[in-house]
């Protein structure tokens, strides 16, 4: 069974695309319904996406990792906010942290830190 069909399907993707927008500015319906469809596609739901790139979606969201990190906060609170889907927020937050660096383009500055080679270690990459 797909994470898509364990979440709940279309349904509960598109409740939780619409829990994000309880802020002072919401997105215009248009980005909604493609960031709708693309978590449709990324959590199995559709064979394909062809819908616009994702970081032009998610920038009328959220801006940045720490705005990512808040969007995928808020997505994987309300999709797995039940009983029966609590136990897939692991899952869920793997799922969308494998298209950061799609959504912000760029890679997480963690990720960077943990690229930097200490000068210790330096040595064994000469």
């Amino acid at each position: 069974m797909t994470l898509y069909l364990e979440l709940g399907g279309r349904t509960a993707i598109r409740r939780a695309v619409l829990a994000t927008q309880a802020g002072d500015q919401p997105a215009p319906q248009a980005t909604l319904e493609d960031l709708t469809e693309f978590l449709v596609f990324l959590f199995g739901g559709a064979p394909v996406y062809e819908g616009p790139a994702l970081h032009h979606t998610v920038s009328a969201i959220c801006q940045g990792h720490s705005g990512f990190d808040r969007l995928a906060d808020e997505l994987t609170e309300a999709l797995t906010r039940s009983p029966a889907t609590a136990a897939l927020a692991r899952d869920v937050r793997q799922v969308l942290e494998q298209v950061r660096c799609h959504a912000v383009r760029g890679p997480h500055p963690v990720a960077l830190s943990a690229a930097v080679v200490s000068p210790a270690h330096q040595h064994r990459f000469a």
